[in-house]
């Protein structure tokens, strides 16, 4: 007696499986942990000049709803080629402005991936080693104590304003007035002779 082959059309209705409630209830702490964990380690140890606090939030959601999907979807053959088509149509508008934040997006999802496909041991290892990856670059990679970062900006008061500043007593009164050709001196550049002359 030979063997029937399925039509796709069968093979598609047999290939959906029961998802077990307490192993998804668990994926779900296990993902709501880590990608909170590396919510915090981003806030903490991140160099993005965004909000990173506001930003380091949204890896819970990013996480969960990515182990939603995956183990959705692995349960059914049928439900993934729809869901292939579903998410050609979503775009993301905003651009990641940082690549370290597109980074820790990346660890997030995967984290989702790892828990939706019930790896736990791999995503938990594989979280905790990306974690280890951050501190270490973190610790190397820390700038010199006397070492500037930031933009340092003068401002001398002129004019009216110079006389404000000394009415409320933001400027001392032996403050003297600076004038343009002593800010171009002092800029490291040679003031302009007038009428045109060398």
């Amino acid at each position: 007696m030979q063997p029937t082959i399925p039509s796709f059309e069968e093979f598609l209705s047999t290939q959906s499986s029961q998802i077990p409630p307490g192993g998804f209830i668990l994926n779900l702490l296990l993902a709501a942990i880590l990608s909170m964990l590396v919510g915090f380690i981003y806030v903490r140890y991140g160099t993005a000049l965004s909000s990173r606090r506001a930003f380091g939030r949204t890896f819970l959601l990013i996480a969960v709803t990515t182990m939603f999907i995956i183990t959705v979807i692995k349960s059914s053959l049928a439900l993934s080629l729809g869901l292939v088509w579903a998410l050609s149509i979503v775009r993301f508008r905003t651009a990641v402005k940082d690549p370290e934040e597109l980074a820790f997006i990346l660890i997030a999802i995967a984290i989702g991936l790892g828990l939706g496909a019930d790896e736990r041991a791999l995503s938990v290892i594989a979280t905790l080693f990306l974690i280890g990856l951050v501190l270490v670059r973190y610790r190397y990679s820390q700038r010199a104590p006397g070492e500037d970062v930031g933009m340092h900006l003068s401002v001398v008061p002129r004019g009216p304003f110079l006389r404000r500043c000394r009415s409320v007593g933001l400027a001392s009164r032996s403050t003297p007035p600076r004038s343009k050709e002593s800010d171009v001196r002092s800029a490291g550049l040679t003031p302009a002779a007038p009428n045109g002359s060398p």
